[in-house]
C-alpha cells in the first residue's frame, strides 16, 4: 500500500514531516466534523512616530465539532516585491514547535519576488504562538500558524489564545482559514479521479473560511493609497455583519465619503476633521452595532490617517 498525503501547502519541508509523523491515519471514511469555529481578533497600536500594529488572535473549536483545529491561515498578500530591513518590526522572527525562532527577514528577502500569489509579497512581520505551534510564510501569499507537536492541537470544546503578528502596515480585512486535522491514506498505488475529487471535498469540509482583521496590504501610512483600501474596508463592513445596524453603517460610510471627498479637492485639514467626526460617530454608536474587530479597524486607521495625513496632501 502506498500512502500519499493530502494537506495544505506546509511552511516548510521539515513542518511538512513532523505533522504527518505525529498526526493519526485517516480515511475517506473518518473525516471529522467541523462546521463551528470561531476567530477572535484585536489590533493595537504602539506610540508614534514609528507605528507598529499588533493582531491577537484566539480561536475556540466548538464542541460540536470532532475536529481538532490544527492551523490558522491569513492572506497578508501585498504588491510589494522587494524588502528592506526597516520594512520589518522589532519584533521580525516567527516562532518554532519548541520555543526557538527563525528570521521573517531571512525568509522574505531570501525568498521574495517568489513568496506571494500571482506575482506578489507578503507583509513583512513578526509572528508569536503557543509552545507546540510555528510560523512562517507560504507561496501562496499567506502566513500560518501550525500545531505540529501531538499535543499542539486545539480539541472540540477548547479555546487557546497566545497568536499574534506584529506589522508595520496597519489594520485591514483580511481573509482568514482554519483547518481541522485530517489527511487521507489510500488504499491504492494510483487513486482514481473520483477518489481526488472526494479527497477533494473532504478538505473543504474539514476548513472554515472567514474575515478577520490582518496587515493590510498597504503600508504607507497617511497616503492616498491607505485612505483608498480604508475607505474600500469601511464599505464592506455592513456586508460581513461587522456594523450589524443599517442607520450606523449609513452613518460611517457617509461621514467618510465627506473626509474622502476633501482629501480628493486637497483639503488634508478639512478631510482630518471629518475624520474626527466619524471617530466620534464610531465611539458613541449604540452598543452592539459595530463588533470590536470593526471598531479596532476604525479608530486605528482614523487615528493614524488624522497623524500621518498632511494638510495639502501630494496625491
Amino acid at each position: 500500500m502506498t500512502q500519499w498525503t493530502l494537506i495544505k501547502e506546509s511552511l516548510t519541508v521539515i513542518a511538512a514531516m513532523s505533522f504527518i509523523s505525529s498526526a493519526n491515519s485517516h480515511g475517506l471514511d473518518d473525516i471529522p466534523i467541523f462546521t463551528h469555529a470561531k476567530l477572535i481578533a484585536s489590533a493595537s497600536i504602539t506610540t508614534s512616530p514609528d507605528y507598529e500594529f499588533t493582531y491577537q488572535y484566539s480561536i475556540t473549536n466548538s464542541e460540536k465539532n470532532t475536529g481538532e483545529i490544527w492551523s490558522l491561515t491569513l492572506d497578508i498578500s501585498t504588491k510589494r516585491a522587494h524588502y528592506e530591513i526597516q520594512d520589518f518590526p522589532k519584533l521580525n522572527t516567527a516562532p518554532l514547535p519548541r520555543g526557538s525562532t527563525r528570521s521573517m527577514i531571512e525568509n522574505a528577502i531570501d525568498g521574495a519576488p517568489y513568496i506571494g500569489k500571482l506575482g506578489s509579497a507578503v507583509v513583512p512581520l513578526g509572528q508569536t504562538a503557543p509552545l507546540g505551534w510555528a510560523g512562517g510564510y507560504a507561496r501562496s501569499g499567506t502566513v500560518s500558524f501550525s500545531g505540529l507537536e501531538p499535543e499542539a492541537k486545539i480539541l472540540p470544546g477548547q479555546s487557546l489564545s497566545g497568536f499574534s503578528i506584529v506589522s508595520k502596515y496597519p489594520p485591514s480585512l483580511r481573509d482568514a482559514t482554519l483547518d481541522a486535522l485530517w489527511f487521507h491514506i489510500s488504499d491504492s498505488d494510483e487513486p482514481s479521479d473520483e477518489e481526488w475529487a472526494l479527497v477533494a471535498d473532504a478538505v473543504d469540509a474539514t476548513r472554515i473560511e472567514s474575515f478577520t482583521l490582518g496587515p493590510s496590504p498597504e503600508g504607507s501610512l497617511g497616503t492616498y493609497a491607505h485612505w483608498i483600501n480604508f475607505e474600500a474596508d469601511v464599505l464592506r463592513l455592513f456586508d460581513i455583519n461587522w456594523i450589524t445596524h443599517t442607520g450606523v453603517a449609513e452613518a460611517v460610510e457617509q461621514e467618510l465619503l465627506e473626509a474622502k471627498t476633501a482629501l480628493d479637492l486637497n483639503d488634508g485639514k478639512l478631510a482630518k476633521q471629518r475624520l474626527a467626526t466619524l471617530r466620534t460617530l464610531v465611539t458613541n454608536a449604540p452598543s452592539g452595532s459595530i463588533i470590536s474587530k470593526a471598531v479596532d479597524l476604525l479608530l486605528t486607521n482614523i487615528d493614524v490617517l488624522i497623524d500621518k495625513t498632511p494638510d495639502t496632501p501630494l496625491l
